[in-house]
């Protein structure tokens, strides 16, 4: 009769726990949205940069209506005030999807190393 491998079967389990944990997680803060939006908007901070940085008042914006470099400045700080929150919204998901599945994995790993503390020694 073979021994079962506690630790291989246990770390197996803990990967697809982990798998579904970070599904979950996913479909409940998208990050993907938040990449893109990122994206998207870092090259729209970029135009407002550009337009800031124009040596004429007022500047021509990309939708060709007018605006003063003072507008576009508002904007601008506006516009990097929800970058960052975009950035704080997929970190978050990757610490709530890294942290409780790597105390898990810890958790694992002691309980093993207590319960191999209980063995019988073989030398007497």
């Amino acid at each position: 009769m073979q021994r079962i491998n506690w630790g291989k079967g246990s770390f197996r389990i803990w990967l697809i726990l982990t798998l579904i944990w970070a599904g979950l997680m996913f479909m409940d803060e998208r990050p993907d949205q938040q990449l893109k939006q990122y994206l998207t908007a870092r090259r729209a901070i970029e135009r407002a940069e550009a337009l800031a940085n124009a040596p004429s008042d007022p500047v021509t914006l990309p939708s060709g209506e007018m605006s003063t470099r003072a507008e576009v400045a508002s904007d601008l700080t506006l516009m990097r005030e929800r970058q960052a929150a975009r950035v704080i919204r997929v970190t978050g998901y990757a610490q709530s999807v890294l942290i409780p599945s790597l105390l898990l994995l810890a958790l694992g790993i002691m309980l093993g190393w207590a319960i191999r503390g209980f063995r019988k020694d073989n030398a007497t």
